[in-house]
């Protein structure tokens, strides 16, 4: 049903972008950001018996949105376009490691999920100035929610952590 939603989004957007500009120029945009979704959303159905499936979904998120970020630029004409990648990339990192780290590593469960969530409270915390920095804008903003996330983020992780490790000695179930 929700891919049925897709195509009608689709299609209402391929038309009104016609009708009002007259050629396809925000249409593209629509486009991929349905392809992001239809990835996130719809692909892991199809791939639920693959062990790299993971891997594969993020491979394609990840080339999706840097030619959602190419697409965005050349749309608007816009001089961002190498910062967007950079910033991009800073996010993918972590993402990718992740995503090693869960596909090829033979630890525990809660040791991964552990690993992620400290990988996701240090972009939590560093993404808004890294951005700041790559785009040369004044970073006057507060951090502190974003940092407060973090910490609950970190706080999660060293739970688990203590938990997998007495559970691995049959003292905490």
């Amino acid at each position: 049903m929700i891919n049925f939603g897709y195509l009608i989004g689709m299609i209402t957007c391929f038309i009104c972008n016609l009708v009002i500009d007259h050629k396809l120029s925000w249409f593209l945009i629509v486009l991929l950001g349905i392809l992001i979704s239809f990835t996130l959303t719809t692909v892991p159905f199809y791939l639920k018996n693959n062990k790299y499936r993971f891997s594969k979904i993020s491979l394609i998120v990840t080339f999706l949105v840097y030619l959602l970020l190419f697409t965005i630029n050349y749309a608007y004409n816009g001089n961002w376009l190498l910062g967007s990648f950079l910033i991009a990339s800073f996010v993918f990192l972590f993402l990718w490691i992740s995503i090693f780290i869960c596909t090829f590593t033979k630890i525990a469960l809660l040791y991964k999920v552990s690993i992620c969530l400290l990988m996701v409270s240090f972009i939590t915390i560093f993404t808004n100035p890294v951005c700041a920095k790559v785009l040369d804008i004044p970073n006057n903003d507060s951090n502190i929610s974003n940092i407060i996330c973090a910490a609950v983020m970190i706080a999660i992780a060293i739970y688990l952590s203590i938990k997998q490790f007495f559970r691995k000695r049959r003292l905490f179930i």
